[in-house]
Order: C-alpha cells, then sequence, then structure tokens
C-alpha cells in the first residue's frame, strides 16, 4: 500500500509540473485594417512581465495557459486576450476616436501630464523639419544634437551579433 501511495504522489507531483509550465508565446499586434501596430505595449495582467512590439508589431513573451494579456497602443483602445493553448496569437486592436497626438512634453515628475504652454519652466520642441534636416536610421539618433542636455550612445552596426542599440540619457 505504502508504494502504491507514493507512486500515486509521484505521479500528482509530475502532473502539476507538466500544468503549470512556461511557454514561448508569439504573436502580432494588427489594428482594425490589418495594419502592424508598431511598438505596442504587452503585459501580462498582475505580473510585472510585458514586452513592447518591434516596428512590425510582432513580439515574444513567456507566459502560462490562462495568463491575460493586457495590449496597449498609442492611438489604440486596450484590449485583452486570454492564453489558451495556442503558442501563436494575433491580437486586433480598434482606433480610439479622440485620440490624436499633436506634442509630446517630457516632464521629469512621474506620470505628470500637460502641455507645453501650462508649465512654468522651459520646455524645449522638436519639429519634423527638424528631424528631417538629415535623415537617420532612427529617432535616437535624429534627435542627437537637437535637444539640449541629451546623449545618445549607439553601438556600431557593424558588431556582429549587435541589433543597432541605442540608449538615451537626459542630463544624467
Amino acid at each position: 500500500m505504502r508504494k502504491f501511495s507514493s507512486l500515486l504522489a509521484v505521479l500528482m507531483l509530475f502532473g502539476a509540473l507538466a500544468f503549470a509550465q512556461t511557454r514561448t508565446i508569439s504573436g502580432r499586434v494588427v489594428d482594425a485594417k490589418g495594419a502592424a501596430v508598431p511598438f505596442a505595449s504587452v503585459k501580462i495582467k498582475g505580473a510585472q512581465t510585458g514586452v513592447s512590439a518591434d516596428v512590425n508589431g510582432s513580439f515574444t513573451l513567456k507566459a502560462n495557459t490562462g495568463d491575460v494579456l493586457e495590449v496597449s497602443a498609442v492611438g489604440q483602445k486596450p484590449s485583452t486576450i486570454t492564453i489558451g493553448d495556442q503558442s501563436n496569437v494575433s491580437i486586433s486592436l480598434s482606433d480610439d476616436g479622440n485620440a490624436s497626438l499633436t506634442e509630446v512634453l517630457v516632464t521629469s515628475a512621474y506620470n505628470t501630464k500637460r502641455t507645453a504652454r501650462s508649465v512654468s519652466y522651459n520646455a524645449q520642441t522638436i519639429t519634423d523639419d527638424q528631424l528631417n534636416t538629415i535623415r537617420q536610421t532612427d529617432i535616437n539618433n535624429a534627435m542627437a544634437g537637437k535637444v539640449s542636455g541629451i546623449q545618445v550612445r549607439s553601438q556600431s552596426s557593424v558588431k556582429l551579433g549587435a541589433n543597432g542599440y541605442s540608449s538615451i540619457r537626459l542630463r544624467g
């Protein structure tokens, strides 16, 4: 009887481990017209795990069966999807009719939203004409030299295995 009960306990343990395994979920975020939504945010609800989609709207994330993915992007209504047994998902976001991006103001205060005219300090404005004077491969390199106090650190794309990683430091 002891052998049977210990065998049953081991089988239950292996069964629990088999169902709780993390899988790699890949997918694509598209809008209502089927076009890719670049740089959409994909996050597991209730966890600190999340990724950002690439330019083509593709993402890869490790998740368990039953996890809920929260997907959001600028100008789109947020959406949620529950992970089942599929390993490839397609998430469609609908347009947010009243969201039009006219200006972005970067502040040092957390979660503070203001317009450029309502702040009491100096805010620097960069127009599209200033960014497009010399064509750059990405927005990070285009802002270099045009924003006071910004340092753009990038690696050479010649380096094997590098993805052209760059970082932006704003006043330390």
